[in-house]
């Protein structure tokens, strides 16, 4: 590498990018892992092009990673490993507010093993990252974090994998004379373990050298989880591929310490220098957008030094035919005014077609109300033609041109208020529609029940699930069959209740696999009820049934019709309440909402409903005379309410008595 290439000394990389510069008029930029360095090849050089753009693997990597540090689906998990332990102790300690849980491995782990006092023979590093390490797990602590380090290692007198040097030690153990080669079975195991739980994991750096077993193993153990996995490093993304499970993560990147800098929301030098590669902006150029900028609306109501003000934080970007300069799904960060040549926007639909477009002209401005609301875009918009003039005002510009001008907010503010209404009603409208609430009803809980907490796990919903129905099928059973022993009834319960723990264990494994589509709590629901088929008859005591494939199709057929009534009755109920806090807001003229106890009842008039509408499906009434069939449609009602009520009570005492205190706990820490 040039000296001038990675100089501290600002000029000097200057210097070695004009000797560049004098080579090409276009950059590209590729390399997305050397963006979070500060190189003349990258930073300096885009700034004497007359044109810079990324690549595709640099686009790729932009497009995952802004819509993952933006909005992360969580619990967020950070798994770091490998080497370069400076620079990656920087970054975690910089990204640790935003994460529930982190696993620390390879030579990172190191310094965290000495700061417990442990012996790491041959591996030892300097004290600065000891006390790194010390400062994160302090801060950890402080925010409730668990970091996860490994409990044995596998270790060898030579930095090698040769099998006949290796052997297995305690973490707290490592002789002297040995090195740190892989992380041991227990370590993996832990770190399988803590997999669960987390909607999104990024892991970079492996568990030990490159092509050790253990890593192997957990890049395998990864695939199969149903959380939103990113995997960057070379090295990392070689362990995957090695293992056969690259096509099973959702994005593979190039760049480790990159990624972790994009995580945590840090803008890379590499990226921002091409963005923000033009001139400063003459007096003559500021007026020119200083007069177009008057004649948008969200301007409109601002005086004419305070549009100065703004105009001179605008940055002027000239862009080629083609280039996409927004995603749709993305949040909005800037808005661009068109001086030269002109924008499209456009709805990708499924197939990644234009599905419809609209073109901003020279004048114009795409996303000047949304950039101000941060709200989430639709629409992907690219440059119509070549040398497409634009001049992006970014939302930190703004907010730089507030802090300069007190009165530039009331004004904006007075501009904006009716379409930041609109935008604001339009996003509760989508997020509010009777199946987007459904499908979250339903992801939360296989059979939901009015006011259930937002943050009941699968495992607390297959317990709750499996009391109610234990409870409502002995009750019942008890109080329509007497001729029946009551330690019959509670075997009955209590296999009802195994029966319905299993059936929500599936349920929620397999409506994670899509859970932004519609139709999974029917798919998850039906799956759920035909393959526990052959788990009821075991535990009937029906050994026949099992051997006959009729009888275990017909019955899970059955089953899996039945498994509909939660959804139907769920949006019966959604329906139902919506249509009354309207009629409530047109008598009353100010939102009611439907109470505690009004939407218990509602909910038990609706599931009797549903279960009068299955009942045919549930139950073999072919045979049977009048009253039998009477007795059984009660029966089944009762259950349904039973369950629905024991359910809410429930969740009440779980609520109330195990999340409270750890809430409380939490804090206290």
């Amino acid at each position: 590498m040039y000296a001038g290439e990675a100089s501290a000394n600002a000029d000097e990389r200057e210097a070695f990018a004009k000797v560049l510069a004098t080579y090409a008029d276009i950059l590209v930029n590729d390399a997305f892992n050397v963006t979070y360095k500060t190189l003349a090849s990258t930073t300096n050089l885009a700034t004497l092009m007359r044109h810079c753009a990324s690549g595709e693997l640099v686009a790729r990597e932009l497009y995952h990673f802004t819509s993952l540090a933006a909005e992360p689906a969580r619990p967020l998990m950070v798994v770091v490993g490998g080497s370069r332990i400076g620079e990656k102790l920087e970054v975690l300690a910089a990204l640790l507010p935003k994460l529930a849980k982190v696993i620390v491995c390879g030579q990172v782990a190191v310094p965290f093993l000495q700061s417990l006092g442990a012996g790491v023979g041959k591996s030892s590093v300097s004290e600065a990252f000891i006390q790194m390490a010390n400062e994160i797990t302090r801060r950890a602590a402080r925010l409730n974090i668990r970091i996860v380090l490994p409990v044995d290692h596998v270790v060898s007198t030579t930095l090698s994998v040769d099998k006949c040097s290796l052997r297995e030690t305690p973490s707290i153990s490592i002789p002297p004379d040995c090195f740190i080669v892989d992380a041991g079975p227990k370590s993996l195991k832990a770190f399988m373990y803590e997999l669960s739980g987390c909607r999104t994991i990024f892991w970079t750096g492996p568990l030990g050298l490159q092509g050790t077993q253990r890593t192997l193993d957990f890049a395998r153990a990864l695939g199969q989880t149903n959380a939103i996995t990113v995997v960057g490093g070379r090295n990392t993304v070689a362990e995957v591929r090695l293992a056969g499970v690259g096509h099973m993560m959702t994005h593979l990147s190039a760049g480790g310490i990159a990624c972790l800098d994009m995580l945590r929301g840090n803008a890379l030098p590499g990226i921002d220098a091409m963005t923000n590669a033009t001139v400063d902006l003459d007096v003559v150029s500021t007026a020119n957008i200083s007069a177009l900028l008057r004649y948008l609306p969200v301007f409109s109501r601002c005086t004419l030094h305070n549009v100065s003000v703004v105009a001179r934080k605008a940055v002027r970007c000239l862009h080629a035919k083609g280039e996409i300069i927004a995603h749709g799904g993305d949040r909005h960060r800037a808005m661009w005014l068109v001086t030269t040549g002109a924008l499209v926007a456009y709805l990708p639909d499924a197939a990644g077609q234009v599905d419809g477009q609209r073109v901003i002209g020279v004048g114009h401005a795409y996303g000047q109300y949304e950039f101000v609301a941060r709200s989430i875009g639709e629409e992907s918009v690219m440059a119509q033609c070549d040398h497409t003039e634009t001049y992006q005002i970014s939302s930190s510009a703004l907010a730089e041109a507030m802090l300069e001008s007190p009165t530039l907010c009331q004004q904006l503010l007075n501009s904006m208020t009716d379409p930041l209404i609109l935008i604001s009603n339009r996003e509760h409208d989508a997020s509010s529609r009777l199946l987007t609430v459904l499908s979250r009803d339903m992801q939360r809980m296989r059979k939901p029940i009015p006011n259930a907490p937002s943050d009941l796990t699968w495992f607390e919903d297959a317990m709750v699930g499996s009391v109610a129905q234990g409870l409502a099928s002995s009750v019942v059973g008890a109080l329509f069959e007497r001729r029946i022993s009551v330690s019959r009834h509670l075997r009955v319960g209590l296999v009802n209740g195994v029966h319905e723990a299993v059936r929500s264990i599936l349920y929620h494994n397999v409506i994670h696999i899509a859970p932004q589509d519609a139709a999974m709590p029917l798919v998850a629901a039906s799956l759920s009820g035909f393959f526990t088929v052959p788990f009821r008859f075991i535990a009937a005591r029906k050994t026949e049934a099992i051997r006959s494939p009729e009888a275990i199709i017909s019955d899970g057929l059955r089953m899996a019709g039945v498994s509909w009534l939660p959804v139907f009755s769920q949006s019966l109920f959604l329906g139902l309440r919506r249509k009354y806090e309207r009629y409530a807001f047109y008598y009353h003229g100010t939102p009611t909402p439907l109470s505690g106890v009004g939407a218990l009842l509602l909910a038990c008039i609706v599931r009797a409903f549903a279960a009068l509408c299955f009942f045919p499906i549930a139950s073999r009434i072919s045979g049977f005379g009048r009253l039998e069939c009477a007795k059984r449609l009660r029966v089944f009602i009762l259950k349904q309410l039973f369950g629905l009520l024991i359910q809410v009570a429930v969740v009440k005492i779980l609520k109330q008595y195990i999340q409270c205190p750890r809430t409380r706990a939490c804090t206290m820490k």
